[in-house]
């Protein structure tokens, strides 16, 4: 995000050293008019305030939704991560099956023992 905003600025930049400045709200409007879709519910925000907004705020607030997009991303990979482990350590199986009993003449014996595969 912070190189789109120093891009963004950098065209506004221009305009004014060839003697064409663009209006800061054209800039908050050229600056948002470019982003994604992930950035539609901080467009819309800025697009229906009543009073004028700086394109420091616009920037301010661009990057700390940037900010909140990557740590939702972030939890969800974790969640992804831990949902596929529990799933597939619930299909693996592994280690010994008692299948004997101890009655009154029980002998450990090796065969009271199978041994589950490793998935």
């Amino acid at each position: 995000m912070i190189n789109y905003i120093i891009k963004v600025k950098g065209d506004g930049d221009s305009l004014a050293v060839i003697g064409e400045p663009a209006l800061e709200q054209d800039q908050v409007m050229n600056l948002i008019g470019g982003l994604g879709s992930d950035y539609n519910a901080i467009v819309t925000a800025i697009n229906i305030r009543d009073d004028k907004i700086s394109i420091k705020v616009v920037h301010s607030m661009l990057l700390a939704f940037e900010r909140r997009l990557e740590q939702q991303s972030s939890i969800e990979h974790i969640s992804t991560i831990s949902a596929n482990y529990a799933s597939s350590s619930n299909n693996r199986g592994g280690g010994r099956i008692y299948n004997g009993s101890r009655g009154q003449n029980y002998t450990p014996n090796i065969s009271n023992y199978t041994y589950r595969g490793h998935g």
